[in-house]
């Protein structure tokens, strides 16, 4: 029965004649194999916290976006307030901008009073077709 000795602590050890490639005792190859675990474990634990970071920052950058989105949607529902407002004045009163901008009453201007009735008769048929698809039909 030969005999080995461990390369790590220098003890002796019992091998088998085919068993050349053992170089440690049992106890320090127990050490080696807990130690070589641990470190894998530590690996798999840095790369986890990267992916931790990671996540918390992609996190903190959807909320940032969330907020901004937030913000423009304020903003855009009074912007649309105020449209609607001027739309509904716009409504109410179309007939007098009309004959008040009409070319037949500015004719110093004829040019730009039909540029400005055409603007007003196209925003009045807008007007008009928003209404009917609002309005249910009877």
């Amino acid at each position: 029965m030969p005999e080995a000795q461990c390369q790590k602590c220098g003890a002796e050890f019992w091998r088998e004649q085919n068993e050349g490639w053992k170089k440690l005792c049992y106890p320090c190859w127990r050490d080696k194999q807990e130690q070589s675990q641990v470190s894998t474990l530590r690996r798999h634990l840095i790369h986890l916290e990267e992916a931790l970071d990671e996540k918390e920052n992609l996190i903190a950058s959807l909320d940032q976006l969330i907020e901004y989105q937030e913000q423009v949607i304020a903003n855009l529902k009074a912007r649309l307030a105020d449209a609607s407002g001027w739309l509904g004045l716009l409504q109410q009163h179309s007939r007098f901008l009309l004959l008040a901008c009409h070319p037949d009453r500015n004719p110093a201007h004829t040019e730009s009073a039909t540029a400005v009735t055409q603007a007003l008769l196209a925003l009045r048929k807008q007007l008009a077709g928003r209404q009917a698809k609002v309005q249910p039909a009877r």
